[in-house]
């Protein structure tokens, strides 16, 4: 099993943080009333609540074991063999996705002799019956006014990680079990982000690597912040904000996103940010990917290049395939 520092000082690198101007995240206090709603979400910083979900049922009794003997046999998405280093991006699905029961992934995961780190990731709670009951986002949503909430599993190894990416919806994230490290970094900072260039809603810099800013020079200029997420704490990450996420420990999580989500254009904004090439790509492959249904090499942790993402959101969801019926002869 992979061996990883025992502390929070240790697993940060504190000297990479001074070099790149990283910064640690503000905390705040959660009361979850209309007023500090509205503020929080006009404001659309991210900021962590320390302890906010310290009792939800799920703190108390959730570990991999406990997935394992209430789901058995539920068949499930699961990537195994994750790099460790580098460019998350650069990894091809195929190489790493498997279907899996959740005993078996579990299994997989408590290896001692597990080498790579392994992940069950987004996985929609109502799938698993009973786990929604024990999570408070409900209470937690209550007086915000917002609607469209979707919840979900996240259960890994440590040394998971997950490139820079953004989301199109505000999101509420709690951590369960073990520690998790989040880099953040505002949209209007894309420029420097090194973004892919045909999937361009990722991003290739991975700010936990030493050798960041040799392989990147101007994510030096990148105002990064972050912030080391423990059991019960709640983080709030606003829509299109990026974000690269570590494990440490063997972790469960859970996310809400909420609310409506950024329009086409907003995202595609984003995107250009990063250069007129991403645009460019991303309307190439809207048409192609999406309109005409055009082959592609998925990647890991990967929706589809941006172009296909974006088609998918618009109107790729409103085709349906034709179905042919067979007419019944006409009686003579």
């Amino acid at each position: 099993m992979l061996a990883r520092p025992s502390t929070d000082q240790d697993w940060i690198p504190v000297s990479l943080n001074r070099q790149a101007g990283y910064s640690g995240l503000r905390e705040g206090r959660w009361t979850g009333t209309d007023a500090s709603w509205r503020r929080m979400l006009a404001e659309a910083q991210p900021i962590i609540f320390r302890g906010v979900a310290k009792d939800w049922p799920a703190l108390a009794s959730w570990t991999p074991e406990l997935f394992a003997e209430r789901y058995p046999t539920k068949e499930v998405r699961v990537y195994r063999d994750l790099p460790i280093s580098g460019s998350v991006i650069e990894g091809r699905v195929q190489d790493h996705v498997h279907t899996s029961t959740i005993s078996s992934f579990v299994s997989a995961l408590r290896d001692p002799s597990r080498v790579d780190p392994c992940y069950l990731l987004q996985k929609t709670i109502s799938d698993l019956p009973g786990l929604e009951q024990e999570l408070g986002f409900a209470q937690l949503l209550a007086a915000s006014g917002q609607a469209n909430r979707s919840v979900n599993l996240w259960l890994g190894s440590e040394g998971t990680r997950t490139s820079f990416h953004f989301d199109p919806k505000d999101n509420l994230f709690v951590q369960v079990l073990g520690r998790k490290i989040f880099y953040l970094v505002s949209p209007r900072q894309t420029k420097n982000l090194y973004t892919d260039v045909q999937y361009s809603q990722k991003s290739r810099v991975s700010p936990d690597d030493p050798n960041v800013l040799s392989d990147f020079p101007d994510f030096a200029q990148v105002d990064v912040q972050y912030v080391v997420v423990e059991p019960g704490d709640l983080l709030f990450l606003p829509k299109l904000w990026w974000h690269h996420v570590s494990s440490c420990d063997v972790s469960i999580s859970v996310n809400c996103w909420f609310g409506i989500g950024a329009s086409a254009s907003e995202q595609l904004a984003i995107v250009g940010r990063g250069g007129f090439r991403k645009i460019a790509r991303a309307c190439l492959d809207f048409v192609w990917l999406g309109v005409l249904r055009g082959p592609y090499e998925g990647r890991i942790y990967t929706e589809g290049p941006m172009g296909k993402w974006l088609f998918d959101q618009t109107i790729g969801w409103r085709i349906r395939p034709k179905v042919s019926v067979a007419r019944r002869p006409r009686r003579r």
